[in-house]
């Protein structure tokens, strides 16, 4: 049988957990920092959308009237069909114009979304930058050894680590994971309410235009 190894000392077995630690610390801030970037992405994705809906509602409204300034001044006033106009073009614009306001919603939500996502993302950040540090700072107010002198004072080298260690301790901010998950929830849902509502006036409004287009063409 071989001989077993001499045992690990327990400053080793303490390095080895301290090494494994901050690897899995690490691989948490970067898992944090993927889904911050996917969800950007997605939000981007779904700003473009909307921003892409206003552009066609404000140019169906323009072209709408241009058409409309062309193709009235050859009807008779007596044959002007009110009843199109009021019951059909005037929705329609009205429509398309709220389809714009929930739109440029959509797009505020989403700004404020991911201002919520930074924000954490940055305490999160800080709080694994602010936790490195103190583990150095443990580390050296329990090996250092001997004075230092800052200015005319010499004082102890461990105990000025720990008095480091105990302020960066103290600089961790708290990160209030359900109150942020709470505001992004609160943002999706209006999203969600305020993206139908802008595409479903949409497709509305554009259906209103179609049949008094073909109403005005079979006027008499």
């Amino acid at each position: 049988m071989a001989p077993e190894g001499p045992p690990e000392s327990p400053d080793s077995v303490s390095l080895g957990h301290y090494a494994e630690f901050r690897e899995r610390h690490g691989e948490y801030i970067d898992h944090v920092a993927k889904v911050v970037d996917k969800s950007f992405d997605l939000n981007k994705q779904i700003s473009s959308f909307h921003e892409r809906l206003v552009l066609i509602c404000l140019g169906t409204i323009g072209l709408s009237v241009t058409a409309l300034t062309s193709f009235m001044p050859k009807i008779p006033a007596v044959t002007f069909p009110r009843h199109t106009f009021v019951w059909y073009i005037v929705p329609a614009w009205i429509l398309l114009f709220l389809s714009m306001t929930y739109s440029r919603a959509v797009m505020g939500n989403l700004v404020l979304a991911n201002g919520a996502l930074l924000e954490e993302w940055k305490a999160a950040a800080d709080t694994y930058n602010i936790r490195q540090m103190w583990l150095c700072l443990v580390k050296l107010s329990s090996t250092a050894q001997g004075t230092l002198k800052i200015g005319d004072k010499e004082r102890s080298a461990s105990s000025m680590f720990a008095e480091l260690a105990d302020a960066a301790n103290k600089c961790v901010p708290e990160i209030d994971h359900a109150k942020t998950n709470a505001l992004v929830g609160r943002r999706a849902s209006r999203i969600k309410i305020q993206s139908t509502i802008a595409v479903a006036s949409m497709q509305i409004g554009m259906i209103l235009l179609s049949i008094s287009a073909v109403k005005l063409f079979l006027s008499p």
